[in-house]
């Protein structure tokens, strides 16, 4: 049998040309697997880079290796994730935070109260809402006594106000006039409820006596216990706490983000006449910060 020649195999006509065609298309070929190895090996580079980077910005150490990995893993779909999203939208600043090697179901566990307690709150909202509308017509402005501070009684939601009033101001930003503490963080404990009453807590002092400080988040999640401390609370029960007990500055009492045995501190104590519910009408809720200060606002995450 006579060999076979490159020169006599016809292709597409042209068999030397096509051979080198094909020739140089499989060598472009292994040039683009390299460039695209190269870029992986570079982005996994990267996204360790940020992990490493994100242990050491959070202080964050895991028991061994296998629990490094596992983080690792989860970190890594989380940033790609956060990166996707900030691509679709460029109006909002995603950026990696303590729970970026969590799950999701990680942190509902540890940041959303347990059922029970949800149908507790739920129960407490409904039944609040109810009288509050009840005897909304009858409040009357509040009055400081010798250690509370005032949180005016009388609701926007009353005809002295229309629905969009027409003297508020266009901005008001209550930082600026140093009525706001510093920004806080509480870590991996399901406290957003305490933060958030005693920021308006502490705002109401400086705007009523001119003393910006500090109070215990961490004596509200050890001592009320109407509320679950790290594991959910609701607003009203904790003001209702300040009213009763008052609260202690945040030097006597720190922050530890879990909760303890509660300490009865009885000095510095600071408390509130009183509070109020002002519904979800935004125009009343803004004429009430115009006036007032800063209100603590919750998010329903009730299905």
């Amino acid at each position: 049998m006579k060999p076979i020649n490159e020169s006599e195999i016809s292709l597409f006509g042209n068999s030397n040309i096509e051979i080198r065609k094909l020739k140089q298309k499989a060598a472009n070929s292994c040039e683009i697997c390299k460039i695209i190895q190269l870029f992986t090996v570079l982005f996994i580079l990267y996204e360790i880079n940020q992990f490493l980077r994100y242990l050491k910005d959070f202080d964050i150490k895991y028991a061994n290796l296998t629990e490094t990995l596992y983080r690792f893993d989860i970190f890594v779909e989380n940033l790609r994730n956060l990166q996707d999203r900030q691509k679709s939208d460029e109006n909002v600043l995603y950026e990696i935070n303590q729970f970026s090697a969590m799950t999701d179901s990680e942190l509902k566990e540890r940041l959303i109260p347990y059922q029970d307690f949800v149908e507790d709150v739920k129960l407490a909202i409904k039944t609040s809402s109810s009288a509050d509308s009840s005897s909304s017509s009858n409040d009357d402005d509040s009055s400081s006594n010798e250690n509370g501070i005032i949180f005016d009684k009388q609701s926007i939601s009353s005809s002295k106000k229309s629905k969009a009033w027409k003297g508020r101001p266009a901005f008001v930003d209550w930082r600026t006039k140093g009525k706001v503490t510093r920004v806080k963080d509480q870590g991996q404990c399901g406290s957003c409820w305490a933060f958030s009453v005693t920021a308006a807590v502490e705002s109401q002092i400086a705007i009523k006596r001119n003393e910006l400080i500090e109070l215990s988040e961490q004596q509200l999640i050890d001592c009320d216990s109407d509320n679950r401390g790290c594991s959910g609370g609701y607003r009203p029960w904790a003001f209702k706490y300040i009213e009763s007990k008052g609260q202690t500055i945040e030097q006597l009492y720190y922050y530890t983000g879990r909760k303890g045995e509660c300490r009865n501190i009885t000095a510095n104590l600071r408390k509130i006449d009183n509070h109020k519910y002002l519904g979800n009408d935004e125009d009343k809720i803004a004429d009430w910060v115009a006036e007032h200060g800063p209100v603590s606002f919750g998010l329903s995450f009730f299905s």
